[in-house]
């Protein structure tokens, strides 16, 4: 497939950002009432994002890091010094690692004989039972918080 083809995958996937969550939301997710708050403009809420969001988020930095030519001019990710992008893809790895170890998919691989192959191949073909990604993305899409017209401030940092 070609990159460019992946790629309008990948935006289709990440187009949804922040969302809002109303304080019934909040409680049911069990989120502390400290949460940070979006500015009634803007519709108020809590502000939020899915943690499968993040995970793909995640995996697309790191498909960016395999195809760094291609990125390197398209990515605002390049733009960052090289520490805090290395830093950065560190954390994804290890928040990707945890996600695997907490939700282990126990579908079985079997494996098949491929001819021209010494080894066995890996049949990736066996049914598995997903989540209705339609039905989590809409909910998360419903729930898309507006960027605020000014910058969100910390309460806790004195000054700001």
């Amino acid at each position: 497939m070609a990159l460019f083809n992946i790629q309008s995958n990948w935006t289709s996937l990440l187009r949804v950002g922040m969302m809002s969550l109303s304080e019934d939301e909040l409680r049911q997710v069990g989120a502390p009432p400290t949460s940070v708050r979006l500015p009634p403009e803007g519709g108020g809420g809590y502000l939020a994002y899915l943690a499968s969001h993040h995970h793909l988020h995640c995996l697309y930095l790191l498909h960016q890091s395999l195809h760094s030519e291609y990125f390197a001019t398209r990515s605002v990710v390049w733009d960052m010094p090289a520490h805090l992008r290395l830093s950065h893809w560190d954390h994804c790895v290890e928040e990707l690692r945890q996600y695997i170890i907490c939700n282990a998919d126990s579908t079985a691989v079997t494996h098949d004989w491929v001819e021209g192959l010494s080894q066995p191949a890996p049949n990736q073909g066996n049914p598995r039972l997903c989540a209705n990604w339609e039905a989590h993305f809409q909910w998360q899409l419903d729930r898309q918080a507006p960027a605020p017209s000014t910058p969100l401030t910390n309460p806790l940092i004195k000054g700001e």
